[in-house]
């Protein structure tokens, strides 16, 4: 029992590590993205995606575009650190 008591401690360290590695990650590329270049940009489209699977879910659903040194680039993705 006490084997099993030991592992259950050293998985939940090891989870736990885990989750502070990714943490430090996401952060550190939020961070990063602070100096980043900035430019105008348009959004095309916006609404609200609703989802009754087992629950209600509301989710941000947006389009954009922009252009950069003349090049147009266009996306659907938003979110921090890359």
């Amino acid at each position: 029992m006490l084997f099993m008591q030991k592992l259950s401690v050293i998985v939940f360290l090891l989870a736990g590590l885990g989750m502070l590695v990714y943490a430090s990650i996401s952060l550190s590329r939020a961070l990063g993205s602070r100096s980043w270049p900035t430019v105008k940009g348009t959004i095309t489209r916006s609404f609200v995606d609703e989802d009754n699977d087992g629950g209600v879910t509301y989710t941000a659903k947006v389009t954009y575009r922009f252009s950069v040194k003349g090049r147009e680039f266009s996306g659907n993705e938003v979110r921090a650190g890359g």
